[in-house]
């Protein structure tokens, strides 16, 4: 009887998994790719848009912060490994070796982001995100700044297949609607 109730949980599991495969296309991919922005964000012109002339994929996520712009920037211009981390579960990027930390107050020696700062996402083989554009409390975009081997053997987003990154750019914009700020979007 166990082995029988293994097997329909197994099977289930199965069933289940393949569910959501097969739907992902048509019911998930969309609001994957645009969760928390609205049509209008989702569909609009976002600073560094124009760093990659016809890209693969365009995703366009939001949220709602209730603070003004000025109170956001300093926390994502001191983004990164080594820096002020990426600001989600340490367990997470740690899972792929990037060694973040996130911090929990502004760090004045990472407060002077400029056009051309190169970022680390994590050891110094990890692959690096270069400054293209910094427009102060407004858009802050960053994109591939290196070629590299996926550590370790990972498959990690943007993976471009065997032996290379996929060129990428991802953008934080900040804007005012009533007190909140939307971003990042990519």
């Amino acid at each position: 009887m166990r082995i029988r109730t293994a097997g329909a949980i197994a099977g289930g599991a199965a069933a289940a998994a393949a569910t959501s495969v097969a739907t992902y296309p048509v019911l998930w991919r969309r609001w994957c790719l645009t969760w928390g922005a609205t049509a209008g964000e989702a569909a609009a012109q976002m600073p560094g848009d124009d760093l990659m002339a016809s890209p693969d994929l365009i995703s366009t996520r939001a949220i709602t912060v209730e603070a003004p712009p000025s109170a956001i920037w300093p926390w994502l211009v001191q983004m990164g490994s080594g820096r002020g981390g990426a600001y989600t579960y340490d367990w997470i990027e740690n899972l792929f070796g990037l060694g973040m930390h996130s911090a929990n107050e502004i760090l004045p020696q990472f407060q002077d982001l400029k056009v051309g700062d190169v970022l680390s996402l994590g050891s110094e083989n990890a692959p690096r995100l270069r400054v293209a554009v910094v427009d102060l409390e407004r858009a802050l975009v960053v994109r591939s700044a290196t070629a590299s081997r996926c550590p370790a053997g990972r498959r990690l987003p943007g993976w471009a297949g065997p032996s290379s990154w996929s060129p990428a750019a991802s953008s934080w914009n900040a804007r005012c609607c009533l007190g909140s700020s939307t971003g990042p979007s990519a």
